[in-house]
C-alpha cells in the first residue's frame, strides 16, 4: 500500500511540474509578445516608473467580487487606486483597501474594474471591464472598427489609471449586430492565477 501510495504520488507531482513548466513557457511569451507589441504600436517604455514588490497572501479569483490581498500596505507608500501589475507588464488590477501593512487589489475582471483599452493594431478601442465566467468585455468599439480574434489588447492610458501599453489580455469572440454603432469583444486576460507569487505596485509613473 505504501510504495502504491508512493507511485501515485510521485505521477501527481510529475503532473503538477509538466503544468508549472508549461505556465513559465505561457508567462515568457508573454513577455516576448509585450516587446514586441510595443515596437508594433510604437509605445515606447515608460519613461519613469516607480515600484512596489509585493507578495499575494489572499485570492478569489471565484466570488461574485474578484480580488486578491497583497502584503504591502500605506507604510510602503502604496495608496487606493494604484494599478498592480505582474512581470512582463501585465495587469493584474488596481488597489483599493489599503490598510498599514496589507492592500486589496481589485482584479481587472472584476466587473467595476473598468479601464480603457486597444487592439495590438490600433485599430479599435474601447471600454474594458469585467464579465461572466472569468473573461473581460470590451464594449464601445465603433462598428467600422477593425478587430480579430487572439489580438492582443493593451491599456491605451486614456483613463488616468492605467499607463499605456500594458497588456490585458486576447480577443476571444467578436460580438456585432446589424443595430447599433457599436461592437464589442470579450477577452481572456492575461494574468494567470497559479502563478500570481510577486505582483508589482505601480506607486508613480511618467510617459
Amino acid at each position: 500500500v505504501d510504495i502504491k501510495n508512493a507511485g501515485e504520488e510521485v505521477a501527481a507531482l510529475r503532473e503538477e511540474n509538466r503544468r508549472l513548466r508549461e505556465e513559465s513557457v505561457h508567462r515568457a511569451e508573454l513577455v516576448l509578445e509585450n516587446e514586441a507589441l510595443r515596437t508594433q504600436l510604437g509605445v515606447g517604455a515608460v519613461r519613469s516608473r516607480t515600484l512596489v514588490d509585493a507578495r499575494v497572501i489572499a485570492f478569489d479569483p471565484l466570488s461574485f467580487t474578484h480580488y486578491a490581498v497583497i502584503n504591502r500596505g500605506a507604510r510602503d507608500g502604496v495608496r487606493t487606486q494604484m494599478p498592480v501589475i505582474i512581470s512582463g507588464d501585465v495587469v493584474l488590477g488596481k488597489t483599493t483597501n489599503v490598510h498599514e501593512t496589507t492592500a486589496e487589489v481589485m482584479l481587472i475582471t472584476d466587473g467595476n474594474n473598468k479601464a480603457s483599452g486597444m487592439t495590438a493594431s490600433g485599430s479599435a478601442s474601447g471600454v474594458l471591464g469585467g464579465a461572466k465566467g472569468g473573461v473581460l468585455l470590451l464594449d464601445l468599439i465603433e462598428k467600422s472598427a477593425m478587430i480579430f480574434q487572439d489580438e492582443l489588447v493593451v491599456t491605451s492610458g486614456l483613463d488616468g489609471m492605467y499607463p499605456q501599453g500594458l497588456i490585458i489580455g486576447k480577443v476571444l469572440k467578436i460580438i456585432s449586430q446589424e443595430e447599433g454603432i457599436f461592437q464589442q469583444a470579450h477577452l481572456s486576460p492575461a494574468y494567470t492565477e497559479t502563478l500570481l507569487s510577486t505582483v508589482f505596485v505601480i506607486t508613480g509613473y511618467s510617459q
